[in-house]
């Protein structure tokens, strides 16, 4: 006979399996579209420089984290602040 606390266990178990294989399935379906983030881009700071130059004229008053948030909708980068 299964107790109260091994059914508990058993419960979270399969919550936690189902959480990473819909992480899992989250991951592939962001490859398929080509959305990866940053590692993944490879970016370098003479990568992101020009981008970075050319957002500053416009937006002279970002701060980091405008600035990250920029780069990804107007550019498509995704960077580290």
């Amino acid at each position: 006979m299964v107790s109260g606390e091994q059914c508990l266990n058993l419960n979270l178990v399969i919550y936690i399996k189902s959480l990473y294989n819909r992480l899992t399935t989250l991951r592939k379906v962001r490859k398929t579209m080509g959305l990866e983030r940053t590692r993944k881009q490879g970016h370098t700071v003479e990568t992101i420089r020009d981008a970075m130059c050319a957002l500053r004229d416009t937006y002279p008053n970002a701060g980091a984290r405008e600035m990250v948030s920029l780069l990804y909708h107007e550019r498509e980068m995704s960077v580290a602040r």
